[in-house]
């Protein structure tokens, strides 16, 4: 990643933070998940255009369909109606 030399280190420091999110997020809902299924929860997921509930053994059961995810760009707008 190209960083100018006027850069402070703080924003080098947020820059840096905006990287490693993605994959820190990655790894929260990941352990969430296996906090919740260890639990005894179910579980709603969306896989393929359909909606299945997930229980603690793994079973999936189908729920509904749904519409297909769209891509956002980057600093587009929109409404959920």
């Amino acid at each position: 990643m190209l960083r100018p030399s006027f850069m402070s280190e703080q924003e080098k420091r947020f820059e840096q933070l905006e990287t490693d999110f993605p994959a820190s997020a990655g790894d929260a809902f990941a352990s969430a998940r296996a906090r919740a299924l260890a639990a005894g929860y179910l579980l709603i997921e969306a896989h393929e255009g359909a909606l299945y509930e997930i229980s603690q053994d793994g079973t999936r059961r189908f729920l509904k369909k749904i519409e297909a995810p769209f891509p956002v760009r980057k600093g587009e707008r929109f409404s959920l109606e």
